[in-house]
């Protein structure tokens, strides 16, 4: 992977939770935005804020499986401001809402150890 794709990368594991401009990300890659954009999407596969907005909302499907704290408290820990901004993209890549995840682990949970589950 390119250096300056992976100290973005590192950066971006940093501050998970926070919004980090582009702008920040560019300057500590020494490349242009769009260039830095370019790159990144061809090695990595998928846009910065793709990238950003997968893993937390992967955070968010482990924390509503295994913890109890409320949806909005996740929902502000992983790094969105806006609950229902949160909902409708929880629902729209796990198809199932928040509440519907944690129900559907607690579920498979109550019938013994999820099968292929990492966390």
């Amino acid at each position: 992977m390119d250096r300056r794709v992976r100290k973005t990368c590192e950066i971006l594991a940093m501050e998970w939770n926070k919004h980090v401009a582009l702008s920040e990300l560019s300057a500590n890659a020494g490349l242009s935005p769009s260039r830095l954009e370019h790159l990144f999407k061809m090695e990595v596969g998928v846009s910065i804020r793709e990238y950003v907005l997968v893993h937390r909302l992967e955070l968010a499907a482990q924390l509503l499986a295994t913890t109890d704290l409320r949806v909005k408290e996740i929902c502000y820990r992983v790094g969105f401001s806006d609950l229902s901004g949160f909902d409708h993209l929880f629902k729209r890549n796990f198809g199932v809402s928040p509440t519907g995840y944690r129900s559907s682990c607690r579920n498979l949970q109550s019938d013994g150890p999820l099968p292929g589950n990492s966390w």
